[in-house]
């Protein structure tokens, strides 16, 4: 399964997949923050919500 490239230099092709790999995690780590403030905001909002309903 490693050998898919054939005779390709596996080098370049590890690299390749080391930037992949960080732009996806950079992503997901960009998502979290972005969604982060959204999620706090809601359950913030429905705990007072019920607080306030007590």
């Amino acid at each position: 399964e490693r050998n898919v490239y054939g005779c390709n230099d596996d080098g370049s092709n590890k690299s390749y997949e080391n930037q992949l790999i960080a732009a996806h995690s950079l992503s997901i780590i960009f998502c979290v923050f972005e969604l982060a403030p959204l999620i706090l905001g809601i359950t913030s909002i429905n705990f007072a919500r019920s607080f306030l309903g007590m």
